[in-house]
């Protein structure tokens, strides 16, 4: 007799297999199946952690790319800096700039919208350079979630970036010792607007040095000296450099008596010309060029003087003619006082460039110390040559010695062999023209570890060889054409020697 399955027989299993149905042996079976709710699980289980690993590719790559990028950016805008030290002009620095990111993120990983683009910052002398950007990186995983792109630099503010600086007027992390050689021929009378217009144009030659010259000093000179120093020398030429009286006669040593008013046949030489003094007087503020084994080396006028000027005119007492009234300011961080002096610079006399060479040398020679001393100036002494080798923090020479050269002409001034140590005696040869002489003292300053950097305003193509050999090398040299020109030769030089840095 075949009885009804009751609820309990169900829940105990039945009656064993010879009481239960085979229909009903696979519906308890299926019942208590639990695969399907696994797949199902692991169905959605999937889905949440390829979504997770996806968002976690697509932040990795962004992270990486974001660093990559400041790193590009901030290389970028130091480039562009260094760029228009070079050169002086802000279209190839922001070419520089831009070309240096484009190639440090070439194989930068992704794929992105928007751009980076560089700029100079308006109302700082373009000594600063900042960068502006919308770039975005697309998220190909997290698109999913709807975030098609998170931003690489912040869009719309770009506080978070760094913006490159010039230490102008600020400390370098070096010491600077600085010699400007400054042309005071009479040729500087002439325009600056255009080569040889007349005489005293407007702007003259020196009036636009003047100008410049105190911008370098602006810019080179930083207020806090007390770990790093910046010094700078100013060194006026034409046929003679005037010393004042008390360092001139210690630099030319000791003159027989009388030897001032005596007559004799001293000669000099302009452009070849022969011209005689008779009679002759030695000047007290004036130096001429040095002669024997010492006249193309820096060592002590103490033990090898310099030569003294004499003229056909004047006495030992009101100045006789020597022939700039601006005198030599040895080494010195008072820019009150540099400026003042570039101030009273004058146009006059002839060009006896290898004698402004030679001083600007020594403005930055440690061994004219005493000479300095002697003139008032016992904190114009120049450091050792030795610490142009001892490295800063950064790995970078703790000082810099830099000589500029400035002359709007050919060096055509120099004077008989013996003319400063002789006192009068009669010429027995020259030393040599003034090139020749300015070229063997350029030799010693480079070889001595000083940069030298030449500007030639307005010059003769003899004069630029010459001058672009003397300098360091071919990029040292500045072709100054017109007073604009002449003016950046300065401040480019100026802007050359601060180091760029960057700055949040």
């Amino acid at each position: 007799m075949y009885r009804v399955p009751t609820l309990s027989w169900f829940a105990s299993g039945g009656g064993g297999s010879k009481d239960r149905p085979a229909s009903l042996s696979a519906f308890t079976r299926f019942a208590g199946d639990e695969r399907g709710n696994v797949a199902m699980m692991f169905g959605l289980m999937l889905t949440i952690m390829c979504l997770f690993t996806g968002a976690a590719v697509d932040l990795g790559q962004w992270m990486q790319a974001r660093n990559q990028t400041q790193e590009a950016v901030d290389a970028a805008e130091l480039a562009g800096l260094v760029e228009y030290q070079k050169s002086g002009d802000t279209t190839d620095a922001i070419a520089a700039a831009q070309a240096t990111y484009d190639y440090i993120t070439s194989n930068r990983p992704g794929s992105f919208t928007g751009s980076v683009s560089f700029a100079f910052v308006p109302g700082t002398g373009n000594t600063q350079m900042t960068v502006a950007s919308d770039l975005a990186m697309k998220m190909p995983f997290l698109t999913l979630a709807h975030l098609d792109t998170l931003p690489i630099l912040k869009i719309g503010d770009n506080s978070e970036l760094a913006i490159a600086k010039m230490a102008v007027g600020a400390n370098t992390g070096q010491s600077l010792e600085v010699s400007v050689m400054i042309d005071n021929t009479g040729s500087m009378c002439e325009s600056a607007a255009t080569v040889n217009t007349g005489r005293c144009g407007t702007p003259s030659k020196i009036e636009t040095v003047i100008a410049a010259a105190k911008t370098l000093v602006d810019i080179l000179v930083w207020s806090d000296q007390s770990s790093y120093t910046s010094k700078i020398a100013i060194v006026p030429f034409s046929y003679a450099v005037n010393l004042g009286p008390t360092m001139a006669a210690a630099a030319r040593g000791v003159i027989s008596a009388g030897a001032s008013s005596t007559p004799g046949n001293m000669e000099y030489d302009i452009s070849g010309r022969r011209g005689r003094f008779t009679p002759y007087f030695a000047t007290p503020d004036c130096v001429t060029e040095r002669v024997a084994a010492d006249q193309y080396t820096d060592v002590s006028p103490i033990i090898s003087p310099v030569g003294r000027l004499y003229t056909s005119s004047g006495d030992a007492t009101n100045g006789g003619n020597c022939p700039t009234s601006a005198q030599l300011m040895p080494l010195t961080s008072n820019t009150a006082a540099l400026k003042s002096l570039i101030g009273s610079m004058t146009a006059g006399g002839s060009t006896a460039g290898h004698i402004g060479t030679a001083w600007a040398w020594y403005a930055l020679s440690p061994n004219f110390g005493t000479l300095w001393t002697l003139g008032g100036f016992s904190s114009s002494t120049a450091r050792p040559y030795s610490d142009m080798h001892v490295l800063n923090a950064k790995g970078q020479p703790s000082l810099r010695k830099i000589a500029i050269l400035m002359t709007d002409g050919d060096y055509n001034s120099q004077y008989c062999s013996g003319v400063g140590n002789w006192d009068g005696i009669s010429c027995s040869g020259d030393n040599g023209s003034s090139n020749f002489q300015a070229g063997k003292l350029c030799t010693g300053m480079k070889a001595a570890g000083i940069e030298v950097y030449t500007i030639g305003a307005m010059v003769s193509t003899s004069a630029k060889a010459f001058l672009t050999s003397c300098a360091t090398d071919a990029s040292h040299y500045y072709d100054a054409t017109d007073s604009n020109s002449l003016t950046l030769a300065f401040v480019n030089i100026a802007k050359t020697l601060v180091a760029p840095f960057l700055t949040h």
